[in-house]
């Protein structure tokens, strides 16, 4: 039988390969063009692509009235938020129609991936996948280099400016950065292992290591550990699945991973995550301090509170002017911690909460505008994307983001209960890990569904969890060599 390998000519040139490589070029560009006030190229760009692409689609697909339905919901969607913001008085209506490309850009890139995938042949399968671990891989090692040699020149920015903590590089945006490293960093590991070379895996857990401490996010510190222990539980369960059918113990593999895990803990405390974190504790105590110094006894209702001018200087101002003492008050709970005072991803679900509740029944159907989360002195623009979901596009919003991930899990589980063995391949699970990292960002943290150059990357997962919970043989882990003389 003759085995068709993937050779590295095939894979770069792929459109697909391209668009994916092109993704820290375009963050790059719009690092250097932060501050123009009239955009970036990279932000038009995008906006080039979330509209060519379906277009593409659309020429190339043979399910055209299928793939059509599938986009008419968001549409619709997009012309009833409009029409209930002008019923209500629009703000800003073109920074409007901005934020909700930026919000629906996923939907309509995993749709149109979706629809492009099934459109390429059964031969083609195996590229699609090669096209996007090889691209995701290539996109790690160049944010890599380009965060390095921006830490040697001192031209990049940190993570935490305020604390001089974290390394980004030359992009602009720190949080999204982050998450476009945990889309990677799965993906990456699992070429590193399947290179079946002891040394480019070592390298290549150092290289991923080195990227997930140094950006210095919470979300990139957990994501390294659960990472590393998932890829361990997972060889291991592997392992004992099919040891009768002569399954090679991966020891070499998880002696790497858990002396990287033994590292991590040895410098922990000089890395930028905790070194923020000590900073973060040593602020609430102060803040306590001064709390502690005020008389605020626990059976003071709001009334009480609210003549009390030193605690109430405790507060965010501009919610208090926006909504008044009593009502944030009530917010919070009554009586908050320090830490509590001091969250400003709290400060803005509450903004956002408040706001929320002075909506009238029509508005919670499809949400209000993102400006009207602004104040004079201050934006409470809300951070994690399921509330920003639910709040900017309401009910029917939130409601059409679940039916396309459940559409997708669905499929996946029915794959899992169908095709058990043939389910759990390394490969599936690096695809399973990448997106259920990438969902627990978007849930703990944000900056994913929002973010056009993180969000792409989910919506590339999600096509490709679709399209492998779908077709009828699983992927191989096949390597790509460069054989092809032509």
């Amino acid at each position: 039988m003759t085995v068709n390998r993937i050779t590295i000519k095939q894979v770069i040139k792929s459109p697909l390969f391209l668009c994916i490589v092109m993704q820290p070029i375009l963050d790059i560009i719009a690092y250097i063009q932060y501050n123009n006030p009239i955009g970036t190229m990279a932000g038009y760009l995008r906006l080039a692509f979330v509209i060519v692409v379906p277009i593409f689609v659309f020429i190339k697909t043979s399910y055209k009235k299928g793939f059509l339905f599938s986009l008419l919901p968001i549409a619709l969607l997009g012309l009833l938020h409009c029409a209930n913001s002008f019923r209500v008085g629009y703000i800003s209506f073109f920074e409007d129609m901005g934020y909700f490309i930026r919000t629906w850009y996923m939907p309509i890139l995993a749709i149109s991936f979706i629809f492009y995938f099934n459109h390429r042949k059964e031969k083609d399968y195996e590229l699609i996948s090669k096209e996007i671990q090889y691209g995701f891989l290539v996109n790690l090692l160049l944010i890599f280099l380009v965060v390095i040699l921006a830490w040697i020149t001192g031209t990049g920015r940190y993570t935490y400016v305020d604390y001089d903590l974290g390394l980004t590089g030359w992009f602009a945006e720190a949080n999204s950065q982050s998450i476009v490293i945990i889309s990677l960093a799965p993906f990456a590991l699992y070429t590193f292992i399947k290179s079946n070379n002891k040394w480019l895996l070592i390298t290549g857990v150092a290289i991923l290591t080195f990227l997930l401490l140094s950006n210095g996010t919470k979300t990139t510190f957990y994501t390294l550990i659960i990472l590393f222990l998932g890829f361990i539980l997972f060889l291991l369960f592997k392992y004992f699945l099919n040891i009768r059918k002569g399954e090679k113990f991966c020891g070499s593999i998880i002696v790497v991973l858990c002396s990287m895990l033994i590292v991590t803990y040895i410098i922990l405390p000089y890395t930028p995550y905790k070194q923020r974190r000590n900073t973060e504790i040593h602020g609430q105590n102060q803040v306590e301090q001064q709390l502690s110094n005020i008389e605020t006894p626990s059976s003071n209702g709001p009334t009480e509170l609210s003549s009390n001018e030193d605690y109430k200087n405790q507060f965010n101002q501009d919610l208090i002017a926006r909504f008044g003492f009593e009502r944030v008050l009530a917010a919070y709970g009554g009586d908050p911690s320090a830490s509590q005072l001091l969250d400003m991803r709290l400060k803005k679900r509450i903004f956002g909460q408040l706001q929320w509740e002075e909506s009238d029944f029509l508005t919670k159907l499809v949400g209000f505008e993102e400006t009207r989360m602004r104040t004079p002195n201050d934006n409470f623009d809300l951070e994690n994307d399921a509330e920003s979901i639910l709040y900017y596009f309401g009910y029917i919003g939130a409601g059409l983001y679940l039916i396309l991930l459940l559409f997708i899990f669905s499929k996946v589980l029915k794959k899992v209960l169908t095709d058990f063995r043939n389910a759990m391949s390394l490969y599936n699970f690096a695809i399973i890990l990448t997106v259920a990292l990438q969902i627990g960002a978007s849930i703990f943290t944000g900056y994913l569904l929002r973010r056009p150059n993180a969000s792409i990357y989910f919506s590339l997962m999600l096509a490709l969890c679709y399209l492998e919970a779908t077709r009828k043989k699983p992927v191989t882990a096949l390597t790509v060599k460069n054989i092809d003389n032509n």
